[in-house]
């Protein structure tokens, strides 16, 4: 059995009945593996084409990126064993995007939502606005494949989570 490795913050192990103050030193920071990953906040905002503004997400969401090939498998029967892989090309990018809206001094939750909900039911490609996806992925516009905006307690807060695809315009050159 292969021993599994924590990061974090070394506790007693036993609940305290009286509150407990971590106080992180410099050194602690530079030794967590994870540091460089909590240091960054990615902004996302979703438009459409021709929209000046957008619509910036109030806090910035979780963002997973998923990337996979395309590749066709030949058996062959040759006495040895496996097949011949033929790279074929590169799938689309897909984006799951999960955050919370928050009332604020702007609009509520709800009204958030709505405007939200406006862009997730487009049936148009969006252009999205966020650095992790536009330095590190070159990926610019998107097309929304599912969203949900499941039950949160509360009227301050709404949840929700939608799934994209990357897009990228293609011309097509048609001959006769």
């Amino acid at each position: 059995m292969k021993p599994s490795k924590a990061i974090g913050i070394a506790l007693p192990p036993y609940l305290p009945t009286q509150k407990i103050t971590v106080q992180l030193t410099e050194a602690t920071i530079q030794n967590t593996e994870l540091n460089a990953l909590a240091e960054f906040r990615y902004p996302f905002k979703l438009k459409f084409e021709n929209e000046l503004d957008g619509f910036l997400l109030p806090l910035e969401p979780v963002i997973t990126i998923s990337g996979a090939n395309k590749i066709v498998r030949r058996y062959i029967q040759s006495g040895k064993k496996g097949s011949v892989k033929e790279f074929f090309c590169t799938d689309d990018y897909r984006i799951t995007v999960a955050g919370l809206l928050c009332s604020d001094e702007n609009a509520s939750a709800e009204q958030y939502a709505k405007r939200l909900k406006n862009y997730l039911e487009s049936n148009e490609s969006l252009q999205v606005q966020c650095p992790l996806l536009n330095e590190v992925f070159d990926i610019f516009s998107i097309v929304i494949d599912s969203y949900e905006f499941p039950f949160t307690p509360g009227e301050e807060y709404q949840q929700f989570t939608f799934t994209a695809y990357s897009d990228e315009s293609l011309e097509l050159f048609i001959e006769n």
